[in-house]
């Protein structure tokens, strides 16, 4: 406990003099392209869904940190059947800024801690609520780019599940592409 109030002390204080430099809040929205993978998946393709929320870029240098709170539709199709998991999602990301002066490149990596909203199983036009069968939150880790213009920022990336997120023990995890635009406030 003690440790980790230490950590947030230090954080707050490294990162203070970035909010100088001034922070970015904003919102994102965008295409989700998930699926699920391990040893035990077999003959699933991609389930194509929405993403989005708010974000807050720290500046700090060419590094900034920068926390999201996502909406996100994950889930795969097996033939006819679609199985929709729905998240919220927190992304941290360390973001590496190039250094530039109209249009910003960027590269991006950070874990994320999914939170399982709602999961339905829907074949034959049926939907069953099959949320009891899967955990009630997912971590994951993420990777991508992006390209800041002005207040709109581009991005692409790619989350790649840790954990199992079936709590029968299967090996599966989640994956998904997103590609977002945002639009910053600040």
């Amino acid at each position: 406990m003690r440790k980790g109030l230490l950590l947030a002390l230090v954080l707050a204080v490294s990162t203070a003099p970035a909010w100088a430099l001034g922070p970015k809040f904003g919102i994102k929205a965008g295409v989700n392209m998930a699926n699920v993978n391990g040893s035990d998946v077999k003959d699933t393709s991609t389930l194509t869904g929405f993403t989005g929320g708010l974000f807050l870029g720290i500046p700090a240098g060419t590094l900034s940190i920068q926390p999201e709170l996502l909406f996100s539709m994950d889930g795969t199709k097996l033939g006819d059947a679609k199985e929709n998991l729905n998240y919220m999602e927190i992304p941290v990301l360390v973001k590496y800024n190039f250094p530039s002066t109209k249009a910003t490149p960027y590269l991006f990596v950070g874990p994320v801690i999914g939170v399982l909203m709602s999961a339905k199983a829907t074949a034959g036009g049926v939907s069953e609520d099959v949320k009891d069968q899967f955990k009630s939150s997912d971590f994951a880790g993420t990777v991508g780019a992006g390209l800041d213009v002005g207040k709109l920022s581009f991005d692409a990336r790619y989350n790649f599940g840790l954990t199992k997120i079936t709590k029968n023990g299967s090996d599966v995890k989640t994956g998904a592409f997103r590609v977002m635009v945002g639009y910053s406030f600040l």
